[in-house]
């Protein structure tokens, strides 16, 4: 069958909107801080931040994406969203918005590397314990990407490798969004801030919730249809 054109508005208008509001997000919050880049302090006063300011704006605002996106996958299987969207409309944002992590996560790695403060060479953005600034705490942030991209990927192969494994593997997407929660608090510049504690701590503890209401009701919609099956609006 071929797509349907409410389906098609209705998931477009609510990525546009994700979008434009984690970035929004994503800048204010960088906008609010004073962090500047650790080598900053001995360059020169004029010294351009442009690239670090975009770098802290795209890690922040793929942070809330990922939030969200773990949201969201557990509101598709604990049906807490159902009255607002549909179970096809939860699974279809939950899908955008891991690919816009990724991209935003591109976004932030671009931001470091053509940031000339700290310096950061193409191999230390990918390879962990080898970034000068807190390799340990940079380490947790790389590690998140990889599972990110691996999760993501599944996406597009999970009917080749079945529920089954395409589940398990969905399951990492725990500590993809941890690491990268301890990634911000540990690596990022802003992490000193108020603000910035407290949106770790509210979106941690908001994760940690919803998980432990997951596991409580999951034998109530363990039988449930996956939601491309239940709703009529499946796409071929």
């Amino acid at each position: 069958m071929g797509p349907d054109v409410s389906h098609v508005s209705s998931v477009a208008g609510s990525a546009v909107a994700l979008t434009l509001t984690a970035l929004v997000l994503g800048a204010q919050a960088a906008g609010a801080a004073t962090g500047t880049p650790p080598a900053a302090a001995t360059a020169p006063q004029t010294a351009d931040h442009t690239f670090w300011y975009v770098a802290r704006a795209a890690g922040l605002a793929a942070y809330l994406v990922l939030f969200v996106n773990v949201c969201l996958g557990l509101a598709v299987h604990t049906r807490t969203l159902d009255r607002l969207l549909a179970r096809w409309q939860s699974f279809d944002l939950h899908q955008f918005t891991a690919f816009l992590a990724l991209v935003l996560l591109g976004l932030h790695l671009a931001g470091l590397l053509l940031d000339r403060f700290i310096g950061f060479t193409l191999p230390q953005l990918f390879i962990p314990f080898t970034s000068p600034y807190r390799p340990l705490q940079t380490a947790l942030g790389i590690v998140a990407l990889y599972m990110l991209v691996a999760i993501t990927a599944s996406f597009s192969v999970r009917r080749s490798i079945g529920v089954r494994a395409w589940r398990a593997l969905h399951f990492t997407t725990y500590g993809a969004y941890f690491l990268a929660l301890f990634h911000g608090l540990l690596a990022g510049t802003d992490a000193s801030q108020f603000w910035a504690q407290a949106l770790y701590e509210t979106t941690g503890a908001t994760v940690l919730l919803l998980t432990l209401w997951r596991f409580r009701t999951r034998g109530a919609v363990a039988s449930a249809p996956h939601p491309r099956l239940a709703s009529g609006a499946g796409r071929q």
